[in-house]
């Protein structure tokens, strides 16, 4: 699979870690998702359910590999949120 460079933001006070919707369609090819449910209180206070968990995503940062569990978000200036389940494994 091709190398595609990402705004990723590594973020401590997100729970969970989150990939767009944008970047899932410009790979083109994806792991396939998994459905875990989840609740999350966003900026605004509104409570959205997400289920759709592309597991085992391989992240390339200079030459070292990790895999991250990603559910699939609304994200507009970002493409990547690496949160608080990704940051204490690694």
């Amino acid at each position: 699979m091709k190398a595609h460079p990402i705004k990723v933001l590594f973020g401590s006070s997100a729970t969970h870690s989150f990939i767009s919707t944008r970047l899932i369609e410009a790979l083109g090819s994806s792991p396939t998702p998994k459905h875990f449910l989840i609740c999350i209180v966003v900026l605004d206070g509104k409570v959205v359910s997400y289920e759709e968990l592309f597991m085992g995503c391989p992240i390339q940062i200079n030459s070292h590999e990790f895999l991250a569990d990603l559910y699939k978000f609304q994200l507009t200036n970002l493409d990547i949120i690496m949160g608080m389940d990704w940051l204490s494994k690694y």
